[in-house]
């Protein structure tokens, strides 16, 4: 008898062991991704992409380049960018969180509005690497759709606004990336590359540069 007690408490606690193990499992697969992680879906780093143009208030149209998507788009009555008819995009995500049915991510973004002159196709209006927190509803079959997006405020409320909106952690990385020119120039990189996907479809060929940054004279310049 006593060894039949034995074999049942033996099962019970076999069997408790495996209700715990399988919480915990459970648990583990539902846990939603690091804030901390770099390695962003494919399919959320793209709708990052796009809600930089919603929050432009433009629609983007995309193009293959070397393999990757890339995405432009063409300004039309837009009193920010008024002197621009390309907008281009560039954003690093610093970390997001997936929580199944939505999605929120912490990037640094760029917009740059473009336009010609003189020939050439250049910068002439955009903001740079703005510690932007968006928010994303997911579908049942993963489409990440924009939702709202919140930007950093300037000046003085700068550093306040951007502890407000990140993880403590990430709010440090998005302060001190400001200082960081080669950030900068890559996210100014990831826009000429939009610019140069708008000029494909439209078919022209032209110089894309910035005539603030570099030392040169436009023929306008001349009277």
């Amino acid at each position: 008898m006593l060894n039949n007690k034995k074999t049942a408490i033996g099962f019970i606690c076999i069997g408790l062991a495996a209700i715990v193990a399988a919480i915990i499992v459970s648990a583990v697969l539902r846990k939603p991704h690091s804030y901390f992680s770099t390695d962003i879906p494919k399919e959320l780093d793209q709708a990052v992409a796009r809600s930089i143009f919603s929050m432009n208030g433009v629609s983007a149209s995309d193009t293959e380049v070397d393999g990757k998507t890339v995405y432009y788009a063409e300004i039309r009555d837009s009193e920010a960018y008024s002197s621009s008819e390309c907008l281009g995009e560039g954003h690093k995500v610093l970390g997001y969180r997936d929580k199944g049915d939505s999605a929120e991510v912490y990037a640094l973004c760029s917009s740059i509005g473009y336009g010609f002159r003189d020939g050439m196709f250049v910068d002439n209006s955009g903001s740079f690497c703005i510690p932007t927190l968006i928010r994303f509803d997911r579908t049942e079959n993963g489409e990440y759709i924009f939702k709202e997006a919140q930007e950093s405020e300037d000046g003085g409320e700068f550093v306040s606004s951007v502890k407000k909106m990140f993880p403590a952690s990430l709010a440090e990385k998005a302060i001190a990336a400001q200082g960081d020119e080669d950030l900068r120039d890559n996210l100014h990189d990831q826009c000429d590359a939009c610019a140069a996907a708008y000029l494909k479809a439209i078919g022209r060929e032209a110089k894309i540069s910035s005539y603030v940054e570099e030392d040169y004279k436009l023929l306008s310049d001349y009277g």
